[in-house]
């Protein structure tokens, strides 16, 4: 195992108690549905955590999620990528050179899949680590060879070498979702570059540093970064 000496940027994605959530009136939606990230928010390496709202800034309670990555032997199709997490609000999966989030509209009438590419990295496959002790089955049918039985679940995904020397790391803490960059001696941070399909718009919230995703279903909130050495 290589040791981890070198940057980690740390981001808390979704936060499970949502508070007040911004008013999405700050900015227009813009037309486009692609959204290129890079260069634009510097809290690529490190943030802390996307809320999950309609943007009315009304309480919207908890977001309910199970705190294990579960490995997809196609129990949830193609779209649940290689690994997946399904929430009340947003479900999350991860595949080779992306990863996707589903929000759930809060009264059910609709849900956005945005979907976020890794630009230019490598296409390596996410990997599950820190197996948990128990496995899941899932019986959808009446034909027993569609079933799935012992598919295992995970503490944390992570795509090693991303990028050179750039590993990206999911996993959940104290209630929270949280993902981390880890660049290692020899690593470049500055390419690390995400890009956004299917929000609506992306603003920098200038009164905490904090990135906003909006879609059609509600929007996302990563918290200003934080790093360490």
């Amino acid at each position: 195992m290589r040791k981890r000496h070198g940057l980690v940027v740390t981001n808390l994605l979704l936060t499970f108690l949502l508070g007040s959530i911004l008013s999405i009136g700050l900015m227009e939606p813009s037309e486009g549905d692609l959204t290129d990230r890079s260069g634009e928010h510097e809290a690529l390496l490190v943030e802390d955590g996307p809320f999950i709202g309609e943007g009315s800034g009304e309480h919207l309670g908890e977001v309910t999620f199970t705190p294990a990555f579960t490995v997809n032997l196609d129990q949830a199709g193609p779209g649940g990528g290689l690994f997946y997490a399904r929430g009340k609000d947003v479900s999350i999966a991860f595949g080779v050179g992306w990863m996707s989030y589903l929000v759930h509209s809060e009264r059910g009438e609709s849900e956005t899949l945005v979907r976020v590419h890794f630009v230019d990295s490598k296409l390596c496959q996410p990997s599950g680590e820190e197996m948990l002790g128990y496995k899941s089955s899932f019986f959808i049918g009446n034909d027993p060879d569609g079933w799935v039985t012992s598919a295992n679940n995970y503490g944390r995904v992570t795509y090693n070498d991303l990028w050179n020397d750039v590993d990206l790391s999911f996993f959940f803490k104290n209630g929270r979702l949280k993902y981390e960059f880890t660049v290692h001696p020899g690593g470049d941070a500055s390419a690390i570059s995400m890009r956004y399909e299917g929000a609506e718009t992306l603003y920098v919230d200038q009164s905490s540093g904090d990135l906003v995703v909006v879609t059609r279903s509600g929007l996302l909130r990563d918290d200003a970064p934080v790093g360490y050495q």
